[in-house]
């Protein structure tokens, strides 16, 4: 389980344990928030408190859109991975010298 994921899954269980006495054994992968109790307003405020633990900000939706501990790890260890590097794009023909223009060109693209 990566850092996220265990700060993530530790966090669920203290606020589900704290805000409506359930059981850390009682918090399993699969089972739906709003099993636990939560409600929309706890939603936004544990949203909140993730983004914290996680170092970014969240949608408020987040814990609806990812209605299970199981797809709210999966979500935020998703942010994790890192993004493919985008492929440098190649220099603007203005910045080539004046001989490596094709005959009759001049920078800019007009004949010269």
């Amino acid at each position: 389980m990566s850092g996220t994921a265990g700060r993530v899954r530790e966090g669920l269980v203290s606020r589900f344990a704290d805000w409506y006495g359930v059981a850390p054994e009682d918090v399993t992968d699969d089972r739906p928030f709003t099993e636990y109790g939560l409600t929309s307003r706890d939603g936004v405020v544990l949203t909140v408190l993730l983004g914290q633990a996680v170092g970014r900000s969240l949608p408020a939706t987040l814990l609806w859109d990812t209605p299970t501990p199981a797809a709210l790890i999966a979500a935020l260890t998703a942010l994790e991975e890192p993004e493919p590097p985008t492929p440098e794009a190649p220099p603007p023909t203005a910045a080539l010298p004046p001989d490596a223009l094709p005959p009759g060109e001049a920078a800019g693209g007009r004949p010269s």
